[in-house]
This record gives structure tokens, sequence and C-alpha cells, in this order.
């Protein structure tokens, strides 16, 4: 899905994909456990995100990396609202 948004090229999409699928694993270890405040999900989320930040910005040209920002803030926002809506 990323790489349809970013229009990547192969070799940005050869370098991208080892980033993406080394978060996996630690995103669904923080989707499951259940010990964390949503706040402290969305805090650990960020902080995954962040790590992998300074390869992708390597990668992409800066037309490109704004919008990936965009699109890992969409992901933040949809993840707020659903906890917002779990409240209510």
């Amino acid at each position: 899905m990323v790489a349809k948004h970013l229009i990547l090229t192969p070799d940005q999409r050869a370098k991208l994909l080892p980033l993406l699928e080394a978060e996996v694993p630690k995103i669904k270890a923080l989707k499951a456990n259940t010990s964390l405040l949503p706040m402290q999900k969305l805090d650990q989320l960020c902080a995954i995100h962040q790590q992998a930040d300074p390869q992708v910005q390597s990668i992409l040209p800066p037309q490109q990396y704004a919008k990936w920002e965009e699109i890992r803030g969409d992901e933040v926002m949809q993840i707020l609202q659903q906890k917002k809506e779990a409240q209510q």
C-alpha cells in the first residue's frame, strides 16, 4: 500500500521492504501487550516508527519522505480515533 502511495522505484522498494518487515513483529507484539495503556502503546508505536525514519529518509527524496510522514501520521490518527470511539 505504501508503495502505491509513494510511487516507489524498484530500488526504493527493495530498500524499504526490509525496514517495514522489521517493524511488523514489533508492532504485533505492541498490539498484543495488554499491560500497556492505549497512550503508552501509541508512544511506543511512534518510537518504533522513529527508529526507522533516518533510514527511510536516506532512501526517499524530500517529496516522497513528506508523503511517508503523512501516511504515518494518518496511521497514528486512525489509532487515536479508534481509541476515542472505543471509550465512548
